[in-house]
């Protein structure tokens, strides 16, 4: 369901849509498909909805997924407000085994610069 979601999107091997992409994606995410709510954030990031993307980077982050932590890590603003917050996400980054090595490399270096301070 989460690979039918992405291909409407995309529109490969069928017309982009994406009404039936957003279909696709939420069957997979109430069939408890964490990946479906990356993959819908990382769209609704690309769409141009901040708000959508964080809310379903959150979810997925919540869910133990780690590169959903760092995407969300990425999108909070910059400064001392949100700083506690964004470490602790790239901490979970570090601590998930659901990332990859570029991945853990991104979020090492984001959290070295963060506590360099």
């Amino acid at each position: 369901m989460a690979m039918l979601a992405n291909m409407y999107e995309a529109g490969e091997g069928v017309v982009p849509d994406w009404e039936r992409s957003l279909e696709w994606a939420r069957r997979a995410i109430a069939a408890g498909s964490v990946t479906a709510l990356l993959n819908l954030g990382i769209s609704y990031r690309r769409r141009g909805d901040r708000s959508a993307a964080m809310d379903c980077f959150q979810q997925a982050a919540d869910r133990g997924d780690g590169e959903a932590a760092l995407e969300l890590a990425d999108l909070l603003p910059p400064g001392q407000a949100e700083r506690p917050r964004t470490i602790e996400l790239l901490q979970r980054v570090l601590a998930s085994s659901s990332v990859s090595p570029d991945s853990l490399e991104r979020a090492r270096a984001l959290l070295e610069d963060l506590t360099r301070d």
